[in-house]
């Protein structure tokens, strides 16, 4: 549509001039506009092609709001296809048996005699298992 009305006005251009009204200075070169019906042409083609301009940004716009959706939407597809790869891998090696629940198993704290190995008895007790803590 913008393009057809650009050619049309380049087409009037080129055509001789009838007579000369006024000479225009744009861009370093004088554009002669002829005939006073010419000149009312040309308005009223203006707000055609900016109409035409502006539909043509606002397509623009939303095929690029669209693309970069369906981009993001991709991007989280792959993020959940790597952790479930992993989490089958880790399961098939046997890292963990089956994903489970994060579950910190707490001992629970008696008191002892005063003795160094009763302490570090405590202690180690008190980790949680390794297997249960590597859950992505």
């Amino acid at each position: 549509m913008r393009e057809s009305l650009q050619n049309e006005m380049k087409k009037r251009k080129r055509q001789k001039p009838l007579f000369k009204t006024t000479r225009l200075k744009k861009d370093g070169f004088a554009q002669i506009f002829t005939s006073q019906r010419w000149l009312l042409q040309n308005v009223k083609a203006q707000p055609q092609m900016e109409a035409a301009r502006r539909e043509e940004e606002a397509q623009e716009r939303a095929a690029a709001r669209e693309s970069a959706v369906e981009a993001r939407q991709a991007q989280q597809q792959l993020i959940g296809n790597i952790r479930q790869s992993r989490q089958r891998k880790k399961i098939l090696n046997g890292v963990f048996p089956v994903p489970t629940k994060r579950v910190r198993a707490v001992a629970p704290v008696t008191q002892v005699q005063d003795s160094g190995e009763s302490n570090l008895r405590q202690k180690r007790t008190r980790k949680a298992p390794a297997r249960f803590i590597d859950n992505e």
